[in-house]
């Protein structure tokens, strides 16, 4: 049984008595924590378990831990490596971490489940069941683990300026979403890529994927990113209202790959997105400073000598589909996007999408327009 005693005397010094294994990226003696601020507190995760197994890697002079809580299932003989090698190619792009040591603490489960949170210093991912993370699912447990690596960077240290300092006493409201959730979900599993981790087969099944869930979200021509971003406070990750918005991490990751194709033909492919978010790491999180999207538009202005102002009121500050951009940033590739039937013979005449494993006819979307 855990007893937490929280006392505020001395700065915040949080109890915690267990007589498992303790693990957090804060230092403890006998279980007694010190944070110097509410915020530390809240941003440490603490796990206390009897299935703790703990694996350790290096790079570049900093310590990364990967603790797994009843994930014994899951080990396997190159799941270091493979973290190892995604976390080399992000230290890549930025040339810097902004602490000395990370703690990925991953949570098994035996349903299922997936699910990360974010820490300057640590991640608590959770999911399940377990043994699907050993083979068929396990490009899920780097995506997500690659995912929450970059957040260290992207959010916990380069902020827009509503969030800096973070208000716990008020929702944050920012407009920025496609940058801090957006541009993590595109740039986590590019460095799976870049590390070999997937193939460019694999990354382009990732976008495809990405691509259809925003064709099935008439939401794209009710409310555009920016707008959904700040209703995000108001229902949550969850879809809300049926078609009334679109997806600050789903529609996020297309824009931000638009937006790194767009870098990469205005600059001949010596600048990429990846040299965008260095530079924002070095010109406002270094500085302590919060960003806005002017500070963006006049950043990518300077990189690429061409304003983006246009683009982004097309594809963030309206509601509108992304067809269009998609078509021109896969071009630039020499890919274009192929429409087919789907292969559901009641669900390309109908326009209605059911799910079956869930209820016998569960309607999971409605095409708009269609019969259904």
């Amino acid at each position: 049984m855990i007893y937490n005693d929280i006392s505020f005397k001395d700065g915040i010094q949080l109890k915690v008595n267990s007589p498992w294994p303790l693990v957090s990226a804060s230092p403890h003696n006998d279980g007694v924590f010190a944070f110097s601020s509410f915020d530390a507190m809240f941003d440490t995760p603490i796990l206390s378990s009897a299935e703790i197994l703990t694996h350790e890697y290096e790079v570049e002079g900093c310590m990364f831990y990967l603790h797994l809580n009843a994930m014994q299932d899951v080990v396997k003989d190159s799941l270091v490596e493979d973290f190892r090698s995604f976390t080399k190619a992000q230290f890549l792009d930025f040339k810097a971490f902004p602490t000395n040591e990370f703690h990925f603490i991953v949570l098994g489960l035996p349903y299922p489940y997936l699910h990360g949170v974010e820490h300057l210093n640590s991640t608590v991912i959770v999911l399940g069941p377990n043994k699907r993370y050993l083979d068929s699912q396990y490009f899920r447990l780097l995506s997500v683990a690659s995912h929450e690596l970059y957040h260290t960077w992207n959010i916990k240290t380069i902020r827009p300026q509503e969030m800096l300092p973070y208000r716990f006493q008020e929702p944050n409201y920012s407009s920025l979403g496609w940058v801090y959730e957006g541009i993590t979900t595109y740039m986590g599993d590019y460095y799976l890529l870049k590390a070999g981790l997937i193939d460019s087969s694999s990354f382009l099944t990732i976008l495809s994927q990405l691509i259809q869930t925003h064709v099935d979200n008439p939401g794209r021509f009710s409310m555009s990113l920016c707008d959904s971003s700040v209703d995000t406070w108001v229902d949550g990750y969850v879809l809300g209202t049926p078609g009334r918005k679109v997806s600050i991490y789903n529609e996020g990751a297309l824009f931000a790959f638009m937006l790194d194709m767009q870098i990469r033909q205005s600059t001949q492919i010596k600048m990429t997105l990846g040299t965008f978010m260095f530079t924002m790491y070095n010109e406002f999180a270094v500085k302590g400073l919060g960003y806005s999207e002017r500070d963006i538009l006049e950043l990518l202005k300077s990189m690429c000598s061409k304003d983006f102002t246009e683009f982004f009121d097309r594809f963030l500050h309206q509601a509108n589909g992304y067809e269009s951009g998609l078509s021109a940033a896969l071009e630039f590739l020499g890919l274009e996007i192929t429409m087919k039937p789907s292969e559901s013979v009641f669900e390309a005449t109908s326009g209605i999408r059911v799910k079956t494993h869930h209820a016998p006819y569960l309607i999971d979307a409605l095409a708009v327009g269609g019969p259904g």
